[in-house]
């Protein structure tokens, strides 16, 4: 990858995913990630983080692509000191020499935070810089930063997005595959003109074989611009279409209704807290702004890479709406997952939220200080005389 590249990871946050419940979780509210700055063939690798949390450690794995460096060789411990953005170099182990494609992982178990990218293990050819860069000073060049969010889902149909920041009149694949793909290898379903300003407005039909499918990844990428970007979407209608206001009657026909009568419109979407967690056993929800009688599924899955089974966990009735609180066991599938995401899911209105949450107990209790004793201690015995 070259200097310019910039791997654009985007977190779809269609409605409230909150700070990450665990222990010793710092700046929970950022996500850090890393770019590939440069590559020398079989001998190192060097990245670029952004939004580290400060004074960790982090192991550095290096394995094949496809597993998310999950079964990489250890080739460093990496501090992250102040945090944030900083650079480092690593070396490519020699049992991966010649190998075309690498994932690179880094990870603190401690706490929970990892960050993974992949990069070719080659030379790669210099980007085209008359569809990519824009000339601003002598020896300047603008850097893009592509991506683009769902902006609305027809389940099983197609779905809109919106993007901004990608090179300016290119046309990029739209590629849609499984979901812990990233798109790569997925299926073209339409080519996108970027326009003069690199902004545009698409929706894009769901091929027949993702419909059914819970999570499906979206990627847009162009033989031509090293640029490129992906996303992922839940498979559920979003946002859910408003069910029509009832038509008043005139004061003739019928009285005026009491206010309790009164329907009242569900505006925002709901979203839900992870209030505790007891390792392996179960979870404890606060939910806010549930529209009123409704069933909600609750779901657990795989938050890392959304590999494991999708495991119904309970149902949570808001008969009221509003807030909500509910206690759900943790399905025996996903016990020994290190993060688990938890999707409640409208049986009648379609309406969704999800979260997640580690796997490990939370709060923790603190220990009971030494109780203090009751006993009178004997008294000090008077001093003798010296002989």
């Amino acid at each position: 990858m070259t200097k310019t590249m910039r791997h654009i990871l985007v977190l779809l946050i269609i409605l409230g995913i909150v700070i990450p419940t665990g222990v010793g979780i710092v700046n929970a509210n950022k996500i850090p990630t890393f770019d590939i700055v440069s590559v020398v063939p079989d001998e190192v690798v060097t990245i670029e983080t952004s939004d580290f949390p400060a004074d960790m450690k982090f192991d550095v794995l290096i394995g094949r692509y496809g597993n998310f460096g999950k079964d990489g060789t250890k080739v460093a411990t990496q501090d992250s000191g102040k945090g944030g953005s900083f650079t480092a170099t690593f070396n490519i182990p020699k049992e991966l020499k010649g190998v075309e494609k690498l994932s690179i992982r880094l990870e603190n178990k401690a706490s929970g935070y990892y960050s993974y990218n992949w990069f070719e293990n080659a030379v790669m050819e210099a980007k085209d810089k008359s569809a990519t860069t824009v000339p601003v000073a002598e020896g300047e060049e603008v850097v893009y930063h592509p991506s683009f969010t769902i902006t609305r889902v027809d389940m099983d149909k197609n779905i809109t997005v919106s993007g901004t920041g990608f090179p300016v009149d290119m046309e990029f694949d739209v590629l849609m595959g499984e979901y812990g793909s990233t798109g790569v290898g997925g299926v073209k379903v339409s080519s996108q003109k970027t326009g003069s300003k690199g902004e545009f407005k698409a929706t894009y039909i769901i091929p027949a074989v993702f419909k059914g499918t819970y999570k499906i990844a979206i990627r847009m990428a162009s033989a031509k611009s090293p640029y490129y970007a992906y996303n992922y979407f839940y498979n559920a209608t979003y946002p859910v279409a408003e069910a029509p206001a009832p038509v008043e009657a005139t004061k003739a026909e019928t009285p005026a209704a009491t206010t309790k009568d009164t329907a009242v419109a569900y505006e925002g979407y709901p979203s839900f807290t992870i209030t505790a967690v007891k390792k392996h056993v179960s979870i404890a929800i606060q939910a806010e702004n549930l529209p009123a009688d409704e069933t909600f599924e609750i779901y657990m899955t795989d938050y890392d890479d959304g590999s494991a089974e999708v495991v119904k966990a309970g149902t949570m009735e808001s008969k009221e709406g509003g807030a909500a609180s509910a206690t759900f066991s943790i399905p025996s599938e996903v016990q020994g997952l290190n993060q688990i995401s938890v999707r409640l899911s409208g049986v009648k209105t379609g309406y969704f939220a999800y979260n997640f949450f580690f796997n490990a107990d939370f709060p923790v209790e603190e220990a009971a200080p030494a109780a203090a004793s009751t006993e009178t201690p004997p008294p000090t015995p008077a001093p003798t005389a010296a002989p």
